[in-house]
């Protein structure tokens, strides 16, 4: 909907399709499901950044995980395999575990 504010154009009828929208979202429980999605992935991303911290700690102090590292920089190594054991050592998650790309 186009609006010229200075003009008061369309403000108050854009204000009133806003209103029906919140509205709709309220009668459909959309509202509280947004936000309870929102809050979630706020948690996902504080934990992610905190663990991508940790493990930029781990590599930097571990002479074996940065070579693990250097390998694939130097394409020796394939990141997968390199991240499997890089998971395996600094989060103890499973060699066996399915991980996947970011591609995937």
């Amino acid at each position: 909907m186009l609006t010229d504010a200075t003009r008061g154009e369309n403000v108050s009828e854009l204000w009133e399709k806003i209103e029906a929208h919140r509205a709709f979202l309220d009668s459909e429980d959309l509202l509280e499901q947004r936000r309870r999605e929102n809050l979630a992935g706020e948690v996902f991303a504080v934990a992610s950044a905190r663990a991508k911290v940790h493990l930029e700690e781990a590599v930097a102090g571990d002479p074996e995980l940065r070579r693990l590292l250097d390998e694939v920089q130097s394409r020796e190594l394939d990141p997968l395999t390199a991240v499997r054991e890089i998971m395996e050592k600094v989060f103890n998650v499973p060699a066996g575990a399915r991980l996947q790309s970011g591609t995937d």
